[in-house]
């Protein structure tokens, strides 16, 4: 090329040759790498080939000399997107264009005749190359187009579905509230029932109790005539002779049995049967000698059945845990003269009754009445200074009984004895 060079617009038509632009200067090339970068960021989809991904990994310094630059003037010589967008970015720098044609046109030889057909072909091949390009980017934005659209339709579908599901959660959300509504009332209502009927309950119950208490004050007063009616008789009818005293009995039978009084040994030295039972000192009743000692001293022993065998023997159903029980109590009885009365809840497994097994007696309470309820009527008809003993850990019955005085012996002290 010779004569001074124009100050061109636009790079030569069609791809760059590799050996032609290998020849240009380092540092014109440097200037091109930028807008290579650029390039090669800007690539999207389909465009992301292999060696794309593999020269966007280079750093720029690399891609302008040596292999890197051939490598990448080889992707650039197809003609392909990377080529248009390379040319498009460098020929917006007219200062660089200007250089580039003439750092090309210094590194080639002078035109031949044949060398414009070759250069028109040339041209023409890298339009149509470039049209093809063009068409598919447009056939592939169209699609991509397409399917937005498609999915934006998709989208107002579901929100649409979505904004009738939430209507309808909410109408049944307001549904469940209401009918909470409803049952906090029912529940309010029920609670005032209950606490009604537990009112009357507890008022039956004071007055069931009095009445009772009551009726044993009457058969308290109707035992004292008795026995003053006979004493007055045995009074009037003694012969002459030896004088004779009144067996009259300390205490009133009662219609359960619970709490009669039985033969026993005499008190073991030193023990004051009383209310409460005074044992000599160093004797505790949470011991097994102090525990024998109060047994052989006071005849009538309350045992609070469920009390003792649930803390001690919960491995046996209901009938082996009584069982267990009665038979130790008999064994004992047999062997230090007392005879137990052993109160078991009826309501647990529907007994009823009373039985005796040797010197024990087997009391189950009555329809509607408690184990602790037995016991403490069992106490109540007894004199005031007579003694006993119950045999229970039960909070609430121990302090029933406390004001009475009498004596409570703890369960574990009974079964270290029983087994």
């Amino acid at each position: 090329m010779t004569g001074e060079v124009e100050d061109p617009t636009s790079l030569p038509p069609g791809p760059p040759d590799v050996d032609t632009w290998m020849g240009l200067p380092d540092d014109l090339f440097a200037r091109i790498v930028p807008h290579v970068r650029r390039a090669l960021a800007a690539m999207e989809g389909v465009q992301v080939t292999p060696e794309v991904s593999r020269l966007r990994a280079l750093p720029a310094t690399k891609l302008g000399r040596g292999r890197s630059r051939r490598r990448l003037l080889r992707a650039l010589s197809d003609g392909g997107p990377l080529w248009v967008v390379v040319r498009t970015r460098v020929e917006g720098d007219r200062d660089l264009v200007r250089d580039l044609v003439e750092g090309l046109a210094a590194g080639q030889e002078p035109d031949r005749g044949d060398d414009g057909a070759d250069d028109v072909a040339a041209r023409l091949a890298a339009a149509r190359r470039l049209t093809d390009d063009l068409r598919r980017q447009r056939d592939e934005a169209r699609e991509e187009r397409d399917t937005a659209r498609r999915q934006r339709d998709g989208a107002h579908g579901r929100e649409a579905s979505l904004r009738d599901e939430v209507t309808s959660l909410q109408a049944t959300v307001a549904d469940l509230e209401a009918a909470v509504d409803r049952l906090e009332v029912r529940a309010a209502d029920a609670r005032e029932s209950v606490e009604d009927a537990v009112a009357r309950e507890a008022r039956r119950g004071v007055t069931a109790r009095e009445d009772l208490a009551a009726e044993l004050a009457a058969a308290r007063r109707e035992v004292d005539d008795l026995r003053r009616e006979r004493a007055r008789r045995e009074a009037t009818t003694t012969r002459p002779g030896p004088a004779r005293s009144a067996s009259v009995t300390s205490r009133s039978p009662t219609s359960s049995g619970v709490g009669r009084r039985r033969p026993h040994v005499g008190a073991p030295e030193g023990v004051v049967p009383g209310r409460p039972s005074r044992l000599p000192a160093g004797l505790r009743v949470d011991t097994r000698e102090g525990a024998l000692a109060l047994l052989r001293a006071v005849p009538t022993v309350l045992v609070d059945g469920y009390n003792v065998t649930r803390t001690h023997r919960s491995d046996l159903d209901l009938a082996g845990q009584r069982d267990w029980l009665v038979n130790g109590l008999a064994t004992l009885a047999a062997r230090i003269g007392v005879h137990p009365t052993v109160v078991f809840d009826a309501h647990l497994d529907g007994q009823a009754g009373a039985t005796t097994r040797g010197a024990v007696r087997v009391q189950f309470s009555h329809r509607g009445v408690t184990a602790d309820d037995e016991i403490v009527l069992a106490v109540e008809v007894l004199e005031p200074d007579a003694p006993i003993v119950v045999v229970t850990d039960d909070r609430e019955l121990r302090a029933r009984l406390a004001p009475r005085r009498i004596d409570l012996l703890p369960t574990a002290a009974l079964a270290g004895l029983v087994r």
